[in-house]
């Protein structure tokens, strides 16, 4: 039996100084919610789910080869949502606006990870 690890690709998202300030807005609603640390914010690319351990170095060199040579995205957080509704939020995420890099890179590794036995998302990636 091979170890696993519960794996997701995702990007950093650097806290600002305003997305802070909501951040601990979000604390002060109530024990339900509690907000991600500022630290820990990021945007998962694909959620892979169980993975071997054998596996890491093979996604991770697919990871730097789809990445390689990309320009660097300048992400705006715009907008705020949450999931399942807003009754009873378990979730809430924020938009990014000009993501059209982070699209194109999650499309590629849908595609590259596939030979690895991971499954192909339903839906595209989507940054909001």
């Amino acid at each position: 039996m091979t170890d696993e690890i519960r794996a997701f690709i995702a990007i950093r998202i650097p806290a600002s100084t305003s997305l802070r300030r909501v951040l601990r807005d979000l604390t002060g609603m109530g024990s339900a919610l509690k907000p991600v640390d500022p630290d820990n914010l990021h945007a998962t690319l694909k959620f892979l789910g169980n993975t071997s351990v054998d596996l890491v170095p093979q996604v991770a060199s697919l990871l730097e080869k789809a990445a390689a040579g990309r320009p660097p995205c300048v992400l705006t957080v715009q907008g705020l949502g949450v999931f399942p509704h807003l009754q009873r939020p378990n979730v809430v995420w924020g938009g990014l606006e000009g993501a059209q890099g982070l699209c194109e890179l999650a499309a590629e590794l849908e595609t590259g990870l596939e030979q690895f036995g991971f499954a192909r998302e339903d839906r595209p990636f989507a940054p909001t």
